[in-house]
C-alpha cells in the first residue's frame, strides 16, 4: 500500500472545542495494552476474531426509556480492503477484544491522512452518549459529527490528536442535556497525519439514546427565566487588546463565499504560506494558506476553492489571544442564554454576544456546501472557563451550538 505523507492544514474547527455540546467527555478503558507490532509497509493481516457480534440493539436496565444500538450500515472515505477493514466491519458489536492490526475494525485505505467513516442507526434517537471503540493506534479521532432525520449535520465533539497509552480504547461522548432531535446517522473523522502511529482503527460505534415521545428526565428545578431574544440592537464591537489590532481585524473582514484568494496578504497584514498537500476537504478545493500570526501560538488557516474563492477560514485548535479575558464567561450568563434556547430553540448571535458584552473571539467561519454559513465562537474567562456558541447564517439552533467548558 502506498503510504501517503501529508500534514493536515485545515480542520472544521479550529477552537478544539474540547467539547461541543459534550458537556462531558470522559475515556473508559477496561483492557490493558499489548505490545503490538506495528503494521508492515504495504500489507496488513486480518486474524481471528475473539467473539461474534451481538444483537444490534439493546435495552438499558432501566426499561424502555433509554435504547443502546449498534450501527446496521456504514459508508467511509476509503477502506484498506473490499471485505477485511472495510467500512461494515465497524457496524455491530464489538468483536476485536485486544490491542492490534485485525481485519474485524474499520481502516482507511492510508495510514497519514484525514479520513471519517459515517454509521447509520436503525433507530433515530435523542442523543445521550456515543461510545466509540478503537482497536489499535487510538486517540486520532478529532470530530464527532451527528446527522439528524432531516439531514441536519451538528458538531457533537473536536479535538486534536494526542498519544494514550490505553489500547484498545473506549471514547465516551456523553450529553448532559437532551434536546429535541432525532438522530440517525454518526460521523467520526479521523487524522492520522500529526502523530505518525499508523492506522487508527474502529471495532465499533454505539449510539445511546431516548426513542421520540419518551421523557427525556429533565426536571423544572430552580428554572431559569429568559429575557426576550431581543435582537434589535447589533452585536457589541468593544475589541481590546490584541483582537483591536491589525491581524486580527483583518482576519474577520475575510469573509467566505466574497473573498478572493489574492487579497489574503492585503487584508490581513501578512504573508501567508501556500500549502496544499495532498488532502482535499471538498472537490472544489484548491489551496489552503497558513498565517503565522506571532501571538499566543495562533496561525489562520484559509482554503480557497479553484475558482479562488475563500471558502473557509479557522484559527489553531487550542488557542487564543492570552489577554481576552471577560467577567461575563460564568455559568449564570451560560444558564440565562441556555434558557433562551430552550424557549425559543434558537439564539441569535446578536443576543449571545450582548449577553455576554463582547463580540466573541471567531476561531471559524465556513461556507458550507448547503449554502450555509457556520461561524464558531468563544468567549473566555479570567480563570480559562469558556462559553462557545456555534451559529448556522447567525443562530444556534441545534444541540452542539451551545456549551460551557470549565478550563
Amino acid at each position: 500500500m502506498n503510504q501517503k505523507i501529508s500534514r493536515i492544514v485545515l480542520m472544521f474547527s479550529a477552537l478544539a472545542l474540547a467539547s461541543l455540546a459534550c458537556q462531558a467527555v470522559s475515556r473508559a478503558v477496561g483492557i490493558e495494552p499489548g505490545e503490538a507490532p506495528a503494521p508492515q509497509a504495504g500489507q496488513k493481516s486480518p486474524t481471528q476474531p475473539a467473539q461474534q457480534p451481538q444483537s444490534g440493539q439493546q435495552p438499558t436496565a432501566g426499561g424502555s426509556q433509554e435504547i443502546r444500538q449498534w450501527a446496521v450500515s456504514a459508508t467511509a472515505s476509503s477502506a484498506y480492503g473490499d471485505s477485511a477493514w472495510n467500512a461494515e466491519q465497524a457496524t455491530g458489536a464489538p468483536n476485536v477484544d485486544e490491542c492490534g492490526d485485525n481485519g474485524l475494525a474499520w481502516a482507511s485505505e492510508s495510514s497519514s491522512g484525514l479520513d471519517w467513516i459515517e454509521l447509520t442507526y436503525a433507530t433515530p434517537v435523542i442523543p445521550t452518549e456515543i461510545n466509540i471503540y478503537q482497536s489499535f493506534n487510538p486517540s486520532q479521532v478529532v470530530e464527532v459529527d451527528l446527522i439528524d432525520t432531516e439531514g441536519t449535520t451538528y458538531t457533537a465533539w473536536q479535538g486534536t490528536p494526542k498519544k494514550i497509552s490505553t489500547c484498545p480504547d473506549l471514547m465516551t461522548i456523553t450529553f448532559d442535556e437532551k434536546q429535541v432531535m432525532l438522530v440517525e446517522k454518526v460521523v467520526i473523522y479521523v487524522d492520522q497525519s500529526v502523530l505518525d502511529l499508523g492506522w487508527n482503527e474502529i471495532d465499533a460505534v454505539e449510539l445511546v439514546g431516548v426513542t421520540a415521545g419518551s421523557p427525556s428526565g429533565q426536571t423544572a428545578e430552580n428554572p431559569v427565566e429568559p429575557p426576550p431574544a431581543s435582537q434589535g440592537d447589533p452585536a457589541p464591537t468593544n475589541y481590546t487588546g490584541w483582537m483591536a489590532g491589525p491581524v486580527y481585524q483583518g482576519y474577520l473582514k475575510v469573509i467566505p463565499g466574497k473573498t478572493r484568494g489574492a487579497e489574503l496578504n492585503g487584508l490581513i497584514g501578512l504573508e501567508g504560506k501556500k500549502s496544499t498537500e495532498n488532502w482535499k476537504p471538498r472537490p472544489s478545493h484548491a489551496d489552503t494558506f497558513i498565517f503565522d500570526f506571532g501571538q499566543d501560538s495562533m496561525r489562520a488557516y484559509i482554503s480557497v476553492t479553484t475558482d479562488g474563492i475563500v471558502y473557509s477560514k479557522s484559527i489553531s485548535p487550542n488557542t487564543h489571544p492570552s489577554d481576552f479575558q471577560l467577567a461575563t464567561v460564568t455559568k449564570a450568563a451560560y444558564e440565562q442564554l441556555n434558557a433562551i434556547y430552550k424557549r425559543d430553540q434558537a439564539v441569535p448571535y446578536a443576543v449571545m454576544a450582548k449577553t455576554l458584552d463582547h463580540p466573541g473571539f471567531m476561531s471559524q467561519q465556513v461556507l458550507r456546501e448547503d449554502g450555509r454559513t457556520e461561524t464558531n465562537y468563544n468567549w473566555y474567562a479570567a480563570n480559562g472557563d469558556r462559553i462557545i456558541g456555534i451559529f448556522f447564517d447567525g443562530v444556534i439552533t441545534g444541540i452542539a451550538g451551545l456549551a460551557y467548558i470549565p478550563k
